[in-house]
């Protein structure tokens, strides 16, 4: 399950072009860093909202439902980042707005990526097993060796097709 979870947010990062993408799936601290280097905007929020989803839905897409874990503790809460969404794609939002007056569009924003996600990992399912695989043998990956794998997969993919 942890594998899964992880290659999940490393190959949702891959397909968001995240700069850094260091994972790391023992049992202990499982997670995966990911980020960017360039200025924060709109669309690189996005991203951040769709990467943490990716642990739950590749669980979702091999196991058929996700782990409890995958939506509790610090990490799980995406509601901040859609808020600072909300704010970037509409700057006559106020940015102090409650949560109240924001609920439905929350909603809905997090329900759009939620499904974006799901379909992007979809088409991207063997490349979330492939990665899983490697690390039940490695569990921590640098930023290079994620690329490489990804890389060798897809050329592999290409060959043979």
């Amino acid at each position: 399950m942890i594998t899964v979870h992880e290659a999940g947010h490393a190959v949702m990062s891959y397909l968001k072009n995240a700069d850094t993408i260091i994972v790391n799936a023992s049992l202990c601290e499982p997670n995966v860093v990911s980020g960017y280097d360039s200025v924060v905007n709109a669309e690189i929020v996005k991203s951040m909202i769709l990467i943490k989803y990716a642990g739950a839905i590749a669980e979702e897409l091999i196991f058929g439902h996700y782990s409890a874990g995958s939506f509790f503790g610090s990490n799980s809460d995406n509601s901040e980042l859609i808020k600072g969404y909300i704010t970037m794609i509409n700057p006559e939002r106020s940015k102090t707005l409650l949560d109240d007056e924001l609920k439905d569009q929350l909603i809905d924003i997090s329900k759009a990526f939620y499904q974006e996600c799901k379909e992007l990992l979809s088409c991207n399912i063997k490349l979330v097993e492939h990665l899983s695989n490697v690390l039940t043998y490695k569990e921590r990956l640098t930023t290079e060796e994620v690329l490489e794998i990804i890389n060798a997969f897809k050329e592999s993919k290409e060959r043979h097709t």
